[in-house]
């Protein structure tokens, strides 16, 4: 006979497992039941969406209002950091109170002005083969929506791709869809 232990862990495990009806009406039961969590879901989803919004709405004015007022202070403090540059010394930073006024050069961004593929042309026509060498790089990779196309096609490149490994990957999903929402709406209103 199995101790008051065991069956407690076989009950747990018991109630872990996905409830699989074996009649008609325990489908029903197990359709409504998970019909039912799926709606509570959704008002949570939705209280959980209103809440945000209302909180939102409390700060996100004032955090706009401070956001706005501190561009306009800093924009003062650079104008005065301009004028008064070489008080920042040759790390171009100045305390103030524990406070920082720094000037900083960013590592920089390559600009052009001609679009990616005139720039290449541009370097190709240069015909200096070192320029070229540097500046040019190939990043050859697979065209997955060629090769997939091919695939499905069928025939001999498809025969080729299938056997370096290429594959079309088509998972089977199972998802509950629950009917247009039939629910009490005392399920959730409560604060």
């Amino acid at each position: 006979m199995s101790s008051t232990a065991e069956k407690t862990a076989a009950a747990a495990v018991r109630k872990l497992l996905p409830k699989i009806p074996g009649t008609a009406a325990e489908m029903r039961e197990v359709v409504s039941e998970a019909a039912q969590t799926a709606y509570k879901i959704d008002q949570f989803e939705a209280r959980k969406s209103a809440d945000i919004a209302a909180v939102t709405k409390v700060y996100g004015g004032e955090i706009a209002t401070l956001t706005k007022k501190l561009a306009h202070l800093v924009g003062g403090l650079k104008a005065w950091a301009t004028k008064h540059r070489e008080q920042f010394g040759d790390k171009q930073r100045l305390l103030v109170d524990d406070h920082a006024l720094r000037f900083q050069r960013s590592p920089g961004a390559l600009k052009h002005p001609d679009k990616p593929d005139e720039q290449v042309d541009a370097i190709l026509a240069s015909g200096d083969e070192e320029l070229i060498a540097a500046a040019i790089s190939l990043k050859p990779a697979p065209d997955k929506v060629t090769i997939k196309a091919l695939l499905e096609e069928g025939g001999d490149l498809a025969d080729k791709l299938s056997a370096m490994g290429y594959t079309i990957d088509k998972p089977e999903a199972f998802d509950f869809v629950p009917a247009a929402h039939k629910t009490d709406t005392t399920v959730l209103t409560a604060k």
